[in-house]
């Protein structure tokens, strides 16, 4: 009969996903990834194989969390359109909280991926994919409610603001000051939306 490994595997994912979200893939050794789960050489290959299989489950653990987290905020508020602004907002509080701002991870494996011979980004497009998605249908729910113009294109203004999203998240990674975030993300808001308002 086979042993169960004696440890907490959503707890080494998230340890994981944290590392590989400060240092990427290709940086991070196995030394690193010992001693972030605290667990021998042997024990992680038992458990995940390999370094690539156990950053492709980390990142499938933090694309479903980033799923639910943007689901969760959009759902915030009296107005349909409260959950858009909301989320652009929140992205801002991430970065108060000393943990990955919501898409960060995705969006640096998109990028370091990309200039990967041996390992492709197709998982990350799936997941940036879907969140597109989700944004489409808020913005039919809010074009519905009267909330923004019923001539405005929820694909159009999904892109838009998830490329919004995405630049406020890369900004967030140059340190700036909390209150320069904020008045960023306002901006967007300000900018975006109300564009489209009848």
């Amino acid at each position: 009969m086979a042993r169960t490994p004696q440890f907490d595997r959503d707890t080494a994912l998230t340890n994981a996903m944290s590392l590989f979200w400060r240092q990427g893939y290709h940086v991070t050794s196995m030394k690193d990834i010992e001693h972030a789960l605290d667990m021998r050489p042997g024990s992680i290959y038992a458990a995940f194989e390999s370094k690539e299989r156990l950053f492709r489950e980390a990142l499938a653990s933090y694309g479903e969390s980033i799923k639910e987290s943007f689901a969760s905020t959009l759902a915030t508020g009296e107005r349909e359109l409260d959950g858009v602004t909301n989320l652009t907002l929140s992205m801002v509080e991430q970065t108060q909280s000393g943990i990955p701002s919501k898409a960060c991870m995705l969006i640096k494996t998109l990028l370091e991926l990309s200039n990967s011979k041996n390992m492709d980004n197709q998982v990350v497009k799936d997941y940036m994919s879907e969140l597109q998605q989700m944004f489409v249908q808020k913005f039919r729910h809010v074009i519905a409610a009267g909330e923004l113009s019923p001539h405005a294109q929820p694909e159009r203004l999904a892109r838009l603001y998830q490329s919004s999203i995405i630049g406020l998240s890369v900004m967030a990674q140059r340190d700036l000051p909390v209150e320069e975030l904020q008045q960023l993300a306002e901006d967007i808001n300000a900018q975006l939306l109300p564009a489209h308002q009848s």
